[in-house]
């Protein structure tokens, strides 16, 4: 596989875009406790910290269109996963991880954030589907109008029915 340079450089601010709504609104401090076991045990979660958190490294170095299929794919897994799971549930995982906070103004950012967070997942997932029709467009672009990098990645026909 080559590095790629993408033509569409709406990409690279999609992807940093994707990290920091993730990182602010789905992975916070208040979440993170709370999701701790599935962000840990995902069998994703290689490929979701590099989608979120290596932008930079990726931005000047490239990436292989393979891997960010497969991140974008992982990640969008990850936020299935975690719809799965009930908001009274996550209430209450919230409320017994996060039992020594004693700030009432804590308290109340806490709340905001798990009840916020099916929202956030939806804002999250829909980048995802954005992020993966450009990708596929460049892919298609580079392989005479197929998107043949794409052919190649097991599970991806989970996000072209989203599209």
């Amino acid at each position: 596989m080559i590095l790629m340079d993408f033509e569409d450089k709406d990409i690279y601010a999609l992807i940093e875009k994707i990290g920091v709504h993730y990182n602010q609104n789905v992975a916070n401090r208040y979440i993170r406790p709370v999701l701790g076991a599935v962000l840990a045990e995902s069998e994703f979660s290689v490929d979701c910290t590099a989608l979120t958190e290596r932008f930079e490294q990726y931005q000047y170095q490239g990436y292989y269109l393979d891997d960010l299929y497969r991140q974008i794919l992982a990640l969008f897994k990850l936020c299935e996963k975690i719809e799965k799971i009930s908001l009274p549930d996550l209430r209450n995982q919230a409320a017994g991880v996060m039992k020594g906070i004693s700030s009432e103004r804590e308290k109340v950012i806490r709340d905001i954030a798990v009840n916020n967070l099916p929202y956030n997942i939806s804002i999250l997932k829909e980048m995802l589907v954005s992020l993966f029709a450009k990708v596929k467009q460049e892919d298609s672009r580079m392989n005479d109008g197929t998107p043949a990098v794409m052919n190649t990645i097991p599970g991806i026909v989970d996000l072209e029915k989203f599209q």
